[in-house]
């Protein structure tokens, strides 16, 4: 599975990118990737774990045929999506207590975007020929509301949903006789109301269809909204008026977009030349600051905290992850991860955390040493969330806590 496309609406923040954001006295949402978007890319206020967890707390087998990905957790819930394999039959959602990993609730639907908490509240789209947005309350279940779109289309999905300050934007898209079409909708979660509806006007020849549309989630970042405009562009939108800045031509097709530093950074590949990217650009008019090539590489994901930014890159001989200077993208240390299939990056205060495809491992964020590493069997690995003392990951059909 592929984990680091973010469209951080994805952490994501996904972005959405993995998100942690603390205000007073409410529960505190965290997200690995897509949903919560504070700003900022993948590094969380939980401090780091040194020792090598010891303890599997608990663990939860999924029904077989199923994997699961995008787990995200607010108090004492925890919830992930699981997918069918085979893509044949509904996808659902599962709500665990996030204590003693019991099952609170399963929800079931079509092709189920990436889910995000928000105050009490899960919200997640399902595809239709007129897609859902669906608002439940995190506790039971019990729907509070939900939104049917008009963008009428034989495959059509809503995706990337992320908020900021009250506010819930998300893509509703579709493909019809091989075009594709999308809107961006932005919902006030205290009225509930609509007050955005806006079409991003995607180029059909920037986008290989066969390839799923678009990779990166959304952020927002210094009062935009960026998005991807197709495989190589990011489009700039004011999140309150909606009006269109500028467009970025990245040069290269895009992974992932962060924001960090007041700077927005964009990794991808130039398959052309089988070259890894890292460009950086000014938020609010676009202006390129810098861009660093890879020989040899792809760049799927990457996250950035302080003045650092960690990228996962795959190349010929396998995985590596690297440390850049956001100033001017120098690399301060490169480590090979053998042949693996990184997932995205965590970063707290001292180490940074990322699931390979066999185990998790914890790294020295100055460095790049591997300072111990969890085993849990070969398999598809979520990005781990690290969490009030505990690690939470899945690995294939099973959800795993451990200290």
């Amino acid at each position: 599975m592929k984990t680091s496309n973010k469209f951080k609406f994805v952490i994501l923040f996904i972005s959405l990118l993995a998100f942690c954001s603390c205000s007073g006295g409410e529960s505190k949402p965290y997200t690995n990737m897509y949903g919560f978007n504070p700003e900022g890319g993948h590094a969380i206020k939980e401090k780091s774990i040194l020792n090598k967890p010891e303890n599997i707390v608990w663990k939860f087998k999924l029904e077989d045929g199923y994997e699961l990905n995008y787990p995200v957790l607010e108090g004492n819930f925890i919830c992930f999506k699981a997918k069918k394999k085979d893509n044949k039959g509904k996808d659902a959602i599962y709500v665990l207590n996030c204590r003693d990993g019991k099952m609170q609730y399963r929800l079931k639907a079509n092709r189920i975007s990436s889910p995000v908490i928000y105050k009490g509240l899960l919200y997640y789209g399902e595809a239709d020929s007129y897609p859902y947005f669906h608002a439940v309350d995190l506790k039971d279940g019990e729907e509070k509301w939900f939104f049917n779109s008009k963008n009428k289309s034989y495959k059509g999905d809503i995706k990337y949903p992320i908020i900021s300050e009250d506010r819930i934007y998300f893509i509703d898209e579709g493909i019809n006789e091989n075009n594709l079409n999308a809107y961006i909708y932005k919902f006030n979660l205290k009225t509930k109301d609509v007050s955005m509806i806006k079409p991003i006007e995607y180029n059909p020849r920037g986008i290989d269809l066969k390839r799923t549309s678009l990779k990166s989630s959304p952020i927002i970042y210094k009062g935009n909204l960026f998005v991807q405009l197709s495989n190589e562009k990011i489009r700039a939108i004011d999140i309150n008026m909606g009006n269109d800045q500028y467009d970025f031509d990245a040069n290269g097709e895009i992974y992932d977009i962060a924001g960090g530093n007041d700077f927005i950074f964009v990794c991808g590949e130039r398959s052309e030349k089988g070259e890894g990217f890292i460009a950086k650009f000014e938020p609010y008019i676009g202006g390129g600051k810098w861009e660093k090539d890879f020989q040899n590489c792809s760049i799927r994901g990457m996250s950035i905290d302080n003045k650092i930014i960690y990228a996962s890159m795959q190349t010929p001989n396998g995985t590596s992850i690297c440390a850049v200077d956001s100033y001017d993208g120098k690399v301060i240390w490169e480590k090979d991860y053998k042949d693996l299939k990184l997932s995205d990056i965590i970063v707290t205060n001292k180490m940074a955390y990322v699931s390979g495809d066999d185990g998790v491992y914890c790294f020295d964020k100055g460095t790049g040493e591997v300072k111990w590493k969890y085993g849990g069997g070969i398999g598809n690995y979520t990005a781990p969330l690290i969490y009030d003392d505990r690690i939470y990951f899945g690995v294939d059909n099973c959800f795993y806590c451990i200290k």
